[in-house]
Formats: C-alpha cells, structure tokens, sequence
C-alpha cells in the first residue's frame, strides 16, 4: 500500500516510521505500507481530493 503525504514543515522520517507502524498495528502486518512525500495532491474531474484511489489488477484478484 502506498500512502502519500504533503508533509508539514518539520516532518522527519522518525514522523513516517510512526505512521507505517500505527497503520501496520491496525493491518496485523498483513499489508507493507510505503510513506511517499509528495508536494500536492490529486484532485478529481470536480476538483474534490481524492482520499483513496484503489487500483488492483487482475493478478491481485483470488481466483474463482
């Protein structure tokens, strides 16, 4: 899982270590978690942020 952030000024890699252990407790470590700074965000068609952008390919789908 990737998890974008626009850091605050002050943010350190102390900052992204706390947020992938938090989230990782919460997943009983079922899922990597990477913390990506970035400077902005994307918005949708409508200008909206977009929270969660979900994009899994076939290969990640269980069989039938």
């Amino acid at each position: 899982m990737r998890l974008l952030v626009v850091p605050a000024s002050g943010f350190t890699d102390a900052d992204a270590d706390a947020i992938r252990a938090e989230i990782g407790d919460k997943l009983s470590g079922h899922v990597d978690i990477d913390v990506i700074r970035t400077d902005e965000l994307a918005l949708t068609a409508r200008g909206k942020g977009l929270f969660i952008e979900q994009l899994i390919t076939d290969s990640a789908q269980e069989p039938s």
